[in-house]
């Protein structure tokens, strides 16, 4: 039996909890990396250290990390981007249906749908939303989609009910909350995917693991299976707030200029940070401050952050919203059968900061790389999630298998969860160990068909750059955090 989590002494009297292996990480390497965010003021004990967790170089807290504040946020806590998360939906087909010809006609017509995002695929002209479109996208979630498309969606069964609380209301202070790149992208990028690590998979369930909760979820042995993994290509609300200049050198001069006139903006208001007689805006904001800072709790800058990040948040629910549209309406056309449906399983977030509530206290959840998981004991009678706690998807590496799980006792863990198999090597270090042909192949031996939809090197997402998803899943089953519901094997893999 593993005896987890371990505890570790930070600063401050301060502990982390480890829910993971010695095997799994280099405890001192996550230790430098955590102990600056115990050090902030209004952290709470413990910080917790996730089973899928990997220190990215490029990132200032770790994936899989989740820690809490009350009175305060810390941006850097959670990555420049937000809104990221996985969609799993089970169709009303069974592994019968999907033979060669009909997964290989899928992958094409998706790929002709959905266009990637970022510079993977510069020849492809991407449509303009209405900017009143995108204001209820920001501030309405998967529900103004579903009305604003005339689409029915399972509202329950997506975090938060699809919608974060924005505290914007007419259009003019939208624009004005609003930084121009932050818009920008918004406009163009609705109904993309993601490159990187994102992905659109069709698989079957392979193996129930738990009868009772795959009985809940309405899902047997042989059923296809649909899973989204994408995030806010609209976001990055956390770089507004990160002293870090932004990393992609080619846009790195227009957004710091963006980001500097953005606060500017409040500067010496009644909605600003500063006063009129002060040279800029607040530097904590701007390098070469220390990113490891908190705003309180009801000042202007922390509204601004809450704003963006509901947004963003709200943007990524929508899109994937969006996308698992598109996958219905892809696969009734392809089988000449409009009854087709995509039944949404479960959307959560895993890169936020949310509001939770734990033994009727309140708690600044943040979480990077870990997706929201709450026990059954948090939702009404009348919830689908009332019996088996809140479900989510495990996504494995690139042609392993992936899993569906229930959320247990996730109290100790700040209501989160792993988000996902996690990486045991760097995108970077992965990108110089592994051919670009041999990952691909590696793929495609898993009986996957694999349809690359950018123009990005593959090699990064090798699948032994990832931990095994059933060893992960493993870690939070002893821990009590997870229960696995059912293994899924991979059919068909569009990637970002």
């Amino acid at each position: 039996m593993l005896s987890i989590p371990k505890r570790r002494k930070l600063v401050g009297g301060l502990e982390a909890h480890y829910y993971t292996t010695a095997e799994t990480f280099e405890e001192d390497v996550l230790a430098e990396a955590i102990s600056p965010f115990a050090a902030i003021e209004g952290v709470e004990s413990p910080v917790v250290v996730l089973p899928d967790v990997s220190h990215k170089a490029d990132r200032i807290s770790p994936t899989g990390m989740t820690l809490a504040t009350r009175g305060s946020i810390v941006p850097a806590a959670v990555p420049a981007a937000n809104g990221s998360g996985v969609r799993m939906a089970c169709l009303d087909l069974d592994e019968t249906d999907l033979n060669q010809d009909r997964i290989a006609r899928f992958l094409q017509v998706l790929s002709a749908r959905i266009p990637i995002y970022g510079e993977d695929s510069p020849s492809l002209i991407r449509g303009r939303l209405r900017e009143s479109d995108l204001h209820g996208i920001y501030r309405g979630g998967v529900p103004f989609l579903m009305e604003r498309l005339g689409l029915e969606e399972s509202i329950e069964r997506i975090e938060s009910g699809g919608r974060f609380p924005v505290e914007i209301e007419s259009s003019e202070e939208f624009r004005r909350f609003v930084p121009d790149y932050f818009l920008e992208q918004g406009l163009h990028n609705f109904g993309i995917l993601e490159s990187g690590n994102h992905f659109i998979e069709l698989q079957i369930v392979d193996e129930i693991l738990n009868v009772d909760l795959a009985r809940a979820a309405g899902l047997e042995t042989g059923r296809a299976i649909v899973m989204i993994h994408d995030g806010s290509p609209a976001s990055l609300v956390g770089q507004y707030f990160h002293p870090c200049r932004y990393a992609k050198a080619r846009e790195s001069e227009r957004f710091e200029a963006d980001k500097r006139a953005y606060h500017e903006r409040f500067r010496g208001s009644s909605t600003g940070d500063s006063n009129p007689s002060e040279a800029g805006p607040d530097s904590r904001f701007f390098a070469p401050s220390s990113p490891y800072y908190s705003i309180e709790e009801g000042t202007p800058a922390h509204r601004r952050f809450m704003a963006l990040m509901g947004m963003a948040c709200n943007f990524g629910l929508a899109n994937r919203a969006y996308l698992q549209h598109i996958v219905e309406d892809t696969l009734r056309t392809l089988f000449g059968r409009p009854e087709i449906r995509c039944r949404t399983l479960t959307d959560t977030l895993h890169d936020c900061v949310k509001r939770v509530e734990i033994d009727q206290q309140s708690f600044m959840v943040h979480r990077h790389g870990a997706s929201e998981a709450r026990p059954a004991s948090t939702y009404g009678t009348d919830h689908p999630f009332s019996q088996t706690g809140q479900m989510l998807a495990i996504p494995g590496a690139p042609g392993r298998p992936s899993f569906l799980a229930a959320a247990v006792d996730t109290d100790p863990t700040w209501h989160s969860s792993n988000h996902g198999a996690g990486r045991k090597v760097d995108r970077g270090i992965a990108r110089a160990r592994f051919e670009e042909a041999a990952s691909i192949a590696a793929v495609r031996e898993s009986g996957a068909a694999l349809l690359r939809g950018g123009l990005a090197s593959f090699s990064g997402e090798h699948p032994e750059a990832y931990k095994e998803g059933a060893e992960v899943l493993g870690l939070a089953e002893e821990a009590d955090i997870l229960r696995g519901v059912a293994r899924l094997r991979p059919v068909a893999i569009y990637k970002g």
